[in-house]
């Protein structure tokens, strides 16, 4: 399962992309749901969360659990500082 790049890269820009297409077609239409706005963050939240996570199985742990704790925090202080 480890150092499997040939699939981990092309699947990350893949969803990367896709993500980009979703929110580029969805604003150039004007379509907007109020179902959208709570998934499209949450999708964005999940992809993260996937890639800290491999980056945890793979690299060491110490720096991973870092990252980790970066990106979880990282909502919640922006919503704390917002007001």
């Amino acid at each position: 399962m480890q150092e499997q790049w040939h699939l981990a890269v092309p699947s990350l820009a893949a969803a990367g992309v896709s993500d980009f297409l979703d929110g580029y077609f969805a604003r150039r239409s004007g379509r907007h749901s109020v179902l959208g706005s709570y998934l499209d963050p949450l999708a964005d939240k999940v992809l993260v969360g996937a890639v800290v996570g491999s980056l945890g199985y793979t690299v060491r742990r110490a720096l991973a659990r870092n990252i980790f704790a970066s990106a979880a925090c990282r909502p919640l202080c922006l919503q704390l500082l917002s007001g």
